[in-house]
């Protein structure tokens, strides 16, 4: 199916009352796709911007700006998903697509709708790796001290 919305680059979807104009503009600008592949230097950025290079290092320290830019990030990106899923369904249905990468595509699919609990799966193994590395290191303390090793809570 046909975008029939064009994705907002020269303004900001969300609102940002606790920013000034001069930082709405810099997320407007460090988060528009175009600007991002031609790959600008931050001399570039402020120069359009109207503003000196420090200004705009201060701008991405700030958390209220960073934020800002992470949100707008997610919802252009957002513009784009249903294009990509589709892309990445017709990789799948497609004959012409070997049969390993058609199972990494589905394999994919599956992790993005939360079908395959892997990522869950990894992490609970490597909290519980982690855990018995780290009361192991407890008890080498311990031994080469000569006291007790205190029990972590449950």
């Amino acid at each position: 199916m046909a975008r029939t919305i064009k994705p907002k680059t020269d303004e900001l979807y969300g609102e940002y009352p606790e920013l000034s104009e001069n930082q709405k503009k810099y997320v407007i600008v460090a988060t528009d796709p175009r600007i991002r592949l031609q790959k600008l230097k931050e001399e570039d950025l402020a120069y359009e911007l109207g503003l000196n290079k420090k200004s705009l290092y201060l701008y991405r320290q700030n958390e209220k700006v960073r934020e800002a830019i992470v949100r707008e990030n997610m919802l252009k990106a957002a513009d784009n998903l249903s294009d990509i899923l589709t892309m990445h369904l017709g990789i799948i249905k497609s004959k012409d697509t070997p049969a390993g990468a058609r199972i990494k595509a589905i394999d994919l699919f599956y992790e993005l709708y939360g079908l395959i609990d892997k990522a869950k799966k990894k992490g609970a193994e490597t909290r519980k790796e982690l855990k018995s590395t780290g009361e192991q290191k407890l008890r080498e303390l311990a031994d080469k001290f000569g006291g007790t090793m205190v029990q972590p809570p449950e």
